[in-house]
């Protein structure tokens, strides 16, 4: 993730989302944001709460079938 006027090579944070494979199709685990400014000498941040899962019984997989 970049913030306003961030150089390409130098991003603010990144996030990242976890998914599982679960009964023939990938269900979110948890997701986190982490600020690049945080990770050496900044200010300690909680740790990140755990997201529900995403539903997938209306999602369809790529070959477009059920």
């Amino acid at each position: 993730m970049y913030e306003k006027g961030d150089p390409v090579s130098s991003p603010s944070g990144e996030n990242v989302i976890t998914y599982r494979w679960t009964s023939g199709r990938f269900v979110q685990e948890y997701s986190t944001h982490n600020e690049y400014s945080n990770a050496v000498g900044g200010d300690a941040s909680p740790p990140p709460a755990r997201t529900d899962p995403i539903r997938t019984d209306r999602c369809r997989n790529r070959t477009g079938h059920d």
